[in-house]
């Protein structure tokens, strides 16, 4: 059986093998595969775009020695027992002995001082990012949307009723303005859910999102499967139990906790994730940040 090192790995994952060891290989990629178990996604690839949930993170060539061995569609067993992940019909041993466990469970914000000039330079390396987001918009464009609230075609009304609601208390009007996001845009996580999973955590983290209110959204997603892409419904399914990537986490610190070394480290980090999914995310985080920042102006 050929033995590759496992470099860090979620939680989730062994829980999720508890319950049942058959799946399918989803999809195959450069830097990583995702394997269907039951209604799950399990990763196996690089942490090039931060740690995930639903991940067992090897380096790069491990996941070349694995992914021949793997056809689309294709069954996989899956069994973990004593730190090890076994994939026995490819008869691939992932060794989690030495691997790290991590958490991507976002904590509640407990700081105190004045967070005003983080945020707007967060915004000012928004602005300074070039390449265009997945709405098709540069960031400024996205930003200006956000902060005018005079735009008149349909994405812009969109983000402007989402934007404007996102302190609502009724989980009804909440879901009619998030509704449209969800499976917006091309790729393997549209851009719309990149912008809500960012608008979501920095909600959560500034204390913007009750319980109550993060229960009832997941109650909503739960009852419409199928709204956007397989992946992009497994981050949303972890996002809705407060757990997100690893960069998004790192950004949310910096923002809030962190000096400004540390908080364009994170922008980089975030904004090099996918093709565009981090500079979206980032701009749902910004369209959050930017209501904080109104709110801290003096009048």
């Amino acid at each position: 059986m050929s033995v590759v090192q496992g470099e860090a790995y979620s939680p989730n994952v062994p829980l999720l093998l508890e319950r049942n060891r058959s799946g399918t290989v989803h999809s195959l990629f450069r830097n990583g595969i995702n394997i269907r178990v039951g209604q799950r996604l399990v990763f196996i690839g690089t942490a090039l775009s931060g740690q995930l949930p639903f991940a067992v993170h090897i380096d790069r060539r491990s996941v070349d020695r694995i992914a021949y061995r793997l056809h689309p569609s294709g069954p996989v067993l899956l069994e973990y027992r004593q730190q090890e992940l076994r994939l026995i019909t490819c008869n691939v041993t992932i060794r989690l002995d030495h691997a790290r466990t991590f958490s991507n469970t976002l904590r509640d914000f407990r700081g105190d001082g004045d967070i005003s000039a983080n945020l707007r330079n967060f915004a000012a390396l928004l602005r300074t990012y070039s390449q265009k987001s997945g709405f098709g918009l540069s960031p400024t464009q996205l930003m200006s949307i956000l902060e005018s609230e005079t735009d008149r075609t349909e994405l812009g009304q969109t983000l402007i009723r989402f934007r404007g609601s996102w302190d609502c208390p009724d989980p009804r009007l909440r879901w009619q303005t998030i509704r449209p996001l969800i499976g917006y845009g091309a790729g393997l996580t549209p851009a719309g859910d990149d912008f809500f999973i960012g608008a979501l955590a920095a909600g959560l983290y500034s204390g913007r999102v009750s319980p109550v209110v993060l229960r009832e959204l997941a109650e909503r997603f739960a009852e419409r499967p199928g709204l956007t892409t397989d992946i992009s419904s497994e981050y949303l399914h972890y996002a809705l139990k407060r757990q997100f990537g690893t960069s998004v986490l790192q950004m949310l610190d910096a923002l809030f906790n962190g000096q400004s070394a540390d908080l364009a480290k994170a922008f980089s980090i975030l904004a090099g994730s996918g093709h565009s999914s981090g500079i979206d995310t980032a701009l749902g985080i910004y369209c959050v940040i930017h209501n904080l920042l109104e709110e801290a102006a003096p009048s």
